[in-house]
């Protein structure tokens, strides 16, 4: 059985009847689309600059989701997720686990839960309902869920469930596409999934931290605990700690979908000294930018500034008569650095 998936003609019709605008076919409305990307994206960058980008957690308002525009820029990010949607409704519909999807669903896909949360104006949600999986949404953009319940209208003849408030039920499957790389903590987005899984649940979600600030809600640095780092960093740990609470039971192509499956228990809450593990490694061609590095001694945190251990390592180089890290870059390891440079991390 193949799942359904959405076609352009449908949003190209949907879209009209919303709206009232008149796109004869997806190439108008493409460009439409196109359009309102773009004054949103400056925007955008403009409310980063003035919040100080993501210099502090939290980072800038998120105006940008209630933006009656950004209905536009949700079919984009639906074109880009729906395959990702399909296989994952393929993975179910199909039992491929195996015992788990049989014992949890008795291989009957109608009867799973889903959330699907924060869904952008709906249409992945729908098409889970489509396929009849009767998932539900969260979100609290008006504009949005009235795209959605106009789609679901037209699609399915009826409304969909839909939350403004995050739901004290937990579910069987929730669904987090494109969404990781919108939260500058991306942690308390992983706390928020847990609380309301089912343990043994799954969790579909999409490659994630796919760019910086050049996407529309997107950052050029992210917060993990009470660090600054880079969203490359970012993704690399966010995806450690979510190895520690769930096991990954399917990667698509291109790495999206993912489908991780929460474990019913685990050792103990991820920490940072438990994140970070084996120290990082600063390299010459980061000079100049200040940005902190992390390394672990003896069960203990550390975090030193990037130019001043490079200023470091050159005198002591300079001073046993080698050429500087300049003339010869290497990768060297931060426990093996300065630890007069470094603070202790609380």
């Amino acid at each position: 059985m193949t799942a359904k998936i959405i076609k352009t003609s449908d949003i190209v019709r949907i879209t009209n009847a919303f709206a009232g605008t008149s796109f004869k076919n997806y190439k108008e409305l493409s460009a439409k689309i196109q359009e309102s990307r773009s004054m949103l994206h400056a925007a955008w960058i403009d409310s980063l600059d003035e919040s100080g980008g993501s210099d502090k957690p939290g980072g800038p308002s998120y105006w940008v989701y209630d933006h009656p525009e950004y209905n536009y820029e949700a079919i984009h990010c639906y074109e880009k997720s729906k395959a990702a949607v399909r296989e994952s409704i393929q993975y179910f519909l199909k039992n491929v686990e195996g015992k788990h999807t049989k014992t949890l669903f008795d291989g009957d896909a109608s009867k799973i839960s889903v959330l699907d949360l924060y869904n952008g104006n709906g249409l992945t949600t729908v098409q889970f309902n489509l396929n009849n999986i009767n998932a539900e949404s969260f979100n609290t953009c008006d504009h949005q869920v009235e795209y959605m319940q106009a789609a679901a209208q037209d699609l399915l003849g009826h409304k969909l469930v839909n939350h403004k408030e995050l739901p004290k039920k937990k579910y069987d499957v929730v669904a987090t596409l494109e969404v990781f790389e919108h939260y500058s903590e991306p942690l308390k987005h992983l706390e928020q999934l847990i609380s309301l899984m089912k343990p043994g649940g799954y969790l579909i979600e999409s490659s994630g931290f796919n760019g910086s600030s050049e996407n529309i809600g997107h950052f050029d640095s992210y917060w993990l605990w009470d660090w600054k780092m880079s969203f490359m960093k970012a993704r690399q740990l966010t995806s450690k700690v979510m190895n520690h609470y769930f096991d990954k039971v399917h990667v698509g192509f291109n790495c999206c979908p993912r489908i991780w499956r929460l474990k019913e228990t685990f050792p103990a809450e991820m920490t940072p000294s438990m994140a970070i593990g084996k120290c990082w490694e600063a390299h010459p061609k980061h000079y100049g930018f200040g940005s902190s590095v992390y390394a672990l001694k003896d069960g203990v945190v550390y975090r030193g500034d990037v130019d001043e251990i490079l200023d470091s390592v050159n005198d002591d180089l300079i001073k046993n008569g080698k050429p500087s890290i300049f003339e010869n870059p290497f990768m060297f390891s931060c426990c093996t650095g300065p630890w007069d440079i470094f603070e202790v991390v609380k």
